[in-house]
């Protein structure tokens, strides 16, 4: 009888396992958002990650599971954002309609646990198990989620792309999965809106499938020739994240490919220098293998940057925001005036405002989750002549965030706050090297994957600032993992 709950108690956490990851792709249940109130941010992921964390999490640390020093810097930030709060009701906060800062208080503390405990899990369950075939299994699985936003996407595209419209029946399935509208000539699958489609994409799906073909690893023992299944959804994940039209996902994915086209130009540049050298004897001089090094890397760049100008031409095309990307040429160049002209001239706005919040609060911020309210004293001046924000001020109830997840540290929780969360940031980047220069080849792609999704992280972060959406918590907890694991080379 011992031995068959045993059986069931294991089972029932692999399934529980098997949903977390698959459920990854949705970002705004409506079942989920009305558990919790009618939040944008409402992952099935978050219900499993409960489940996961009251029948076994819990159960594993009373039976003395060790935590890892390193996440002692997460447990500070926790700390720092707490004492923020309570020192936030200090100095009076602003009211702003009838909006209980309470509430967002809470919605602040809350998202930023459930973030805390997706990385927990994902490292610990990893960590725990100790093999390298359920680091392949968890990859797998995040394969088949992405085939599943693959489908989705494909039937967006495909069904705007010929007939300019979503017929009935694919909005009611949309609806029953997502809160979030459709939207015309973008696609968003089952996330919220087309950037956190980008988000979700850069800072799991694609850095993954970019590792793996970069590497030559594979999770799957299914091959067509020399062609594994990660580089097809590569190819696949590029072009959803193409169709979704974000340009900081664009910015963000074009990052982790600028990282392989260095290391790239470094070998190209040591290729041809010796092969040059090879063929004009006598030019064994330090000073003309630095000439030859600098004439190599002009005609590089030179092309990359034409490169550059080619793909904002063909975006130009495909989305009317960017009609004005090249007045970035013109001699009467100003910031906020381009930025308005490609539309996030209302995001640098609030940035600022975050930013002029820091400035008045540098120790530890306003609070987590109080910003908004600060904000119609810390905006700057020309952002209401901007139709978003006056919009959001006048016709609606919502309170503004800063829409970037620095400019929140810095003006919710200060430099405290601010430098605790860039400690573990920190640690996770020397944890990345540490697996490149691994001797073993899956501690390699998984520095790789690390390394492309940390990047992306550094361009996401301008556009998101929830701590709730799981993406870069999983894929920084799977790196940590894969660095405390010993793995056979085959």
């Amino acid at each position: 009888m011992k031995n068959f709950a045993m059986k069931f108690y294991d089972r029932s956490l692999a399934i529980l396992w098997f949903l977390y990851i698959l459920a990854l792709p949705f970002t705004s249940s409506p079942l989920v958002a009305k558990l919790l109130g009618g939040t944008m941010v409402a992952t099935p992921s978050g219900l499993i990650l409960f489940a996961l964390l009251i029948v076994w999490l819990l159960p594993k640390l009373w039976q003395g599971m060790t935590i890892p020093q390193h996440t002692l810097s997460l447990f500070l930030f926790i700390l720092i954002a707490l004492v923020s709060i309570i020192t936030g009701y200090w100095r009076n906060i602003p009211a702003f309609k009838d909006i209980n800062p309470i509430k967002e208080n809470l919605i602040g503390i809350i998202t930023l646990v459930m973030g805390v405990c997706f990385y927990f899990i994902s490292y610990l369950w990893l960590r725990e198990k100790n093999q390298k075939e359920e680091f392949n299994k968890t990859l797998r699985l995040i394969t088949y989620a992405g085939i599943i936003i693959f489908i989705k996407a494909f039937l967006e595209i495909v069904l705007w792309r010929f007939y300019g419209r979503y017929p009935y029946w694919f909005k009611t399935a949309h609806n029953l999965l997502v809160t979030g509208p459709l939207f015309e000539n973008r696609i968003s699958a089952f996330a919220f809106e087309p950037s956190w489609l980008a988000n979700q994409l850069n800072l799991l799906f694609l850095p993954y499938w970019l590792a793996s073909t970069f590497t030559r690893t594979t999770a799957f023992k299914i091959r067509v020739w020399k062609f594994h299944v990660e580089d097809l959804c590569l190819i696949l994940g590029s072009a959803v994240l193409f169709f979704t039209l974000s340009r900081l996902g664009y910015l963000s994915f074009l990052l982790m490919l600028g990282i392989l086209i260095i290391k790239g130009t470094v070998w190209f540049s040591d290729w041809l220098q010796e092969k040059i050298l090879k063929k004009i004897p006598g030019f064994e001089k330090k000073t003309f293998k630095v000439m030859l090094s600098v004439l190599i890397y002009s005609i590089v760049l030179l092309f990359y940057v034409g490169l550059i100008f080619t793909a904002a031409y063909a975006l130009n095309l495909f989305d009317s925001r960017n009609a004005d990307i090249f007045n970035i040429l013109l001699g009467n160049f100003k910031l906020k005036q381009y930025a308005e002209d490609l539309g996030f001239g209302a995001r640098l706005a609030y940035w600022a405002g975050g930013w002029n919040i820091f400035t008045r609060y540098p120790f530890l911020g306003v609070g987590l989750g109080n910003a908004g309210f600060y904000f119609p004293e810390k905006l700057p001046s020309s952002a209401w002549h901007l139709m978003e924000v006056r919009t959001y001020f006048y016709e609606t109830n919502m309170l503004l965030n800063v829409k970037s997840m620095g400019f929140r540290l810095l003006a919710e929780t200060g430099i405290f706050g601010f430098s605790a969360f860039i400690t573990f940031l920190t640690i996770i980047f020397l944890i990345i090297l540490r697996l490149l220069f691994a001797k073993n080849k899956f501690k390699q792609f998984m520095g790789w994957m690390g390394l492309f999704a940390f990047c992306a992280f550094l361009i996401e972060q301008l556009s998101l600032d929830s701590f709730a959406l799981p993406y870069f918590w999983v894929t920084f907890g799977m790196i940590a993992a894969a660095n405390e694991i010993r793995f056979e080379d085959n």
